[in-house]
C-alpha cells in the first residue's frame, strides 16, 4: 500500500510537470496574423489541447457600424455570432514544444473548416498550415508575436 501511495504521488508530480510544460509552450500567446487584420490568442484548452480565439480585429465593425459576424457560417444559427472573441483554432495536440498537429481551423471568410498544424520556427514566428486531406493540399500563413495593447475586442 505504501508503494502505491508513493507511486501515485510520483505520478501526480510527473503529470503536473507535463501540464506545466504545456502551459509554457512557445505557441501560446498572442499572434498578429499575416495580413495584420487580427490578433489571435493561442492557449491551452480542453485538457492538453490548444485552441485559438480572435482577441482583436483591425475592423471590428462592418459598414453599418455593427460588430463583424460569422456571416458565411453554414449553420444559420451561428451567422450572427461576433468574430471578435470567436474560437476558430481547436483540437491541436502537442507533438513537441512549439509543434501542434491534428487541429482544425475555421475560415470565417468561406465558412469552411480545415485540418491544421502549427509550429513556432527558430525565428520565433508561428507557421500555420490549413489543409484538406494532406498538408501538401493547403495554404500557410506566418504569424508574428503581437506587440503592445491594442484594446482587445472593443470597437
Amino acid at each position: 500500500m505504501r508503494w502505491f501511495a508513493s507511486g501515485a504521488a510520483a505520478a501526480m508530480i510527473a503529470a503536473a510537470g507535463v501540464a506545466g510544460a504545456v502551459e509554457q509552450d512557445p505557441a501560446f500567446g498572442e499572434w498578429l496574423v499575416e495580413s495584420g487584420s487580427a490578433i489571435v490568442r493561442i492557449a491551452p484548452c480542453a485538457g492538453e489541447s490548444a485552441c485559438g480565439a480572435i482577441v482583436w480585429l483591425a475592423r471590428p465593425k462592418d459598414e453599418s457600424g455593427a460588430p463583424q459576424t460569422d456571416a458565411a457560417n453554414p449553420d444559420p444559427a451561428l451567422r450572427e455570432r461576433p468574430l471578435c472573441g470567436m474560437t476558430f483554432l481547436s483540437g491541436f495536440s502537442r507533438e513537441k514544444p512549439g509543434v501542434w498537429t491534428g487541429g482544425q481551423i475555421y475560415n470565417a471568410e468561406d465558412g469552411e473548416t480545415y485540418s491544421a498544424r502549427m509550429e513556432v520556427r527558430d525565428d520565433g514566428k508561428l507557421h500555420l498550415r490549413g489543409y484538406v486531406g494532406l498538408p501538401i493540399f493547403g495554404k500557410s500563413q506566418t504569424w508574428t508575436r503581437a506587440e503592445g495593447d491594442r484594446g482587445g475586442c472593443k470597437g
